[in-house]
């Protein structure tokens, strides 16, 4: 099968804040991580949907400051976790 990945990714192990609108905070686990998205793996309940937006935030400073807030979209929900894509504000 081709690869149709834009991104290289990564596997990281870094803790993440995930903010969906109307519900509370959860802190989850990225699997892997690119430029593009990352694969989280969170107990979301419920279950968000494919094309759900949220909030994405490292839990740890970046160069001593607060992690950015990054907007991603759902693409794909899994037993194990769901994968994002990260969207850029215009």
């Amino acid at each position: 099968m081709r690869e149709l990945r834009k991104h290289e990714r990564f596997e990281l192990a870094l803790q993440v804040r995930v903010t969906r609108p109307d519900r509370e905070t959860i802190v989850g686990t990225t699997r892997d991580f690119s430029n593009g998205g990352a694969f989280i793996h969170a107990d979301f309940v419920p279950s968000p949907a494919a094309g759900d937006e949220m909030l994405l935030q490292l839990t740890s400073p970046v160069n001593g400051q607060p992690a950015p807030v990054l907007k991603g979209r759902v693409v794909r929900v899994a037993a194990e976790g769901i994968a994002f894509e990260f969207i850029k504000d215009e």
